[in-house]
């Protein structure tokens, strides 16, 4: 997983990818957190001192916060998916006690000294979007702005689920174009999409072109290619796939218009990342 540390010790950590190598069984010590993980995709299991906690999001996305103000024992289990995809946004304890909302005893985040509490919840729509969104950009993302947005859509989600640490945040609805985006990410491959966005929206496909462009600048079809070169990508450096089979990932039925349009994306062929 790639971490970030960003000012007052916040730290992010995003994953991407399909695992390969076996989860270390070996229990971990950690200091005192608030911690929280969203799994878009995916399943993990792990222990925290005597909790086992599963996340499945094999189906949808799932969630859940740590509250550890005495530190503990972390044991991963088991981890898997394709993709695997995550988020995880941790602060040291003390950083949450300049919030309000946890100096109430009452409140269901807080818990005894010495004490671990474990909260598995579904995410909202809203949670989803903005936990995607660090995870994978959306287009037209300045790069030279990428970190100052992750922290600032990090932060944004921390106060969704503080202020309603059941359901994430309530259910606030996604626009059309996110919308798109979230099915395209899920399913790049369903021919069946547009007919369906169609008859889902009232929206003929020439609508929902201009809204998706407007949105992210680029075509519907276009991020289609670009979800599915990155699967295929992925393939081919993770899981040592043909070039083949890679094309097939990518929708091309011909490997060698596969070659073509994966060198014009990355600058390489895909034959040069087979031999790395």
């Amino acid at each position: 997983m790639a971490i970030e540390t960003y000012p007052g010790n916040l730290r992010i950590g995003v994953m991407d990818a399909v695992p390969k190598q076996a989860v270390s069984t070996k229990s971990l010590r950690v200091q005192a957190k608030f911690k929280l993980l969203v799994l878009l995709s995916g399943f993990h299991s792990f222990m925290v001192n005597s909790k086992t906690v599963v996340l499945d999001a094999r189906q949808h996305p799932t969630a859940v916060t740590l509250s550890l103000p005495d530190g503990g024992q972390i044991c991963h289990l088991e981890r898997g998916g394709n993709p695997y995809r995550k988020l995880a946004i941790a602060a040291d304890w003390d950083w949450f006690q300049d919030f309000s909302v946890l100096t109430n005893t009452d409140h269901p985040m807080r818990t005894a000294s010495g004490g671990v509490e474990v909260r598995s919840w579904t995410p909202s729509t809203d949670i989803v979007r903005l936990a995607t969104q660090i995870v994978l950009p959306p287009p037209g993302t300045d790069p030279a702005q990428v970190e100052l947005v992750r922290m600032s859509t990090a932060l944004d989600i921390l106060r969704r689920v503080l202020q309603r640490p059941d359901d994430g945040g309530g259910q606030e609805k996604l626009s059309l174009a996110e919308t798109i985006r979230q099915r395209l990410l899920k399913q790049p491959d369903d021919p069946t999409l547009l007919p369906r966005l169609e008859a889902d929206t009232g929206l003929c496909r020439r609508s929902l072109q201009r809204h998706f462009k407007q949105a992210f600048g680029e075509t519907i079809s276009a991020y289609q290619r670009r979800v599915m070169l990155q699967s295929a990508h992925r393939a081919l450096c993770e899981d040592g796939v043909s070039i083949a089979s890679a094309a097939e990932i990518a929708g091309y039925s011909s490997p060698a218009n596969f070659s073509t349009a994966f060198r014009r994306a990355y600058g390489v062929t895909p034959k040069v990342l087979q031999k790395v």
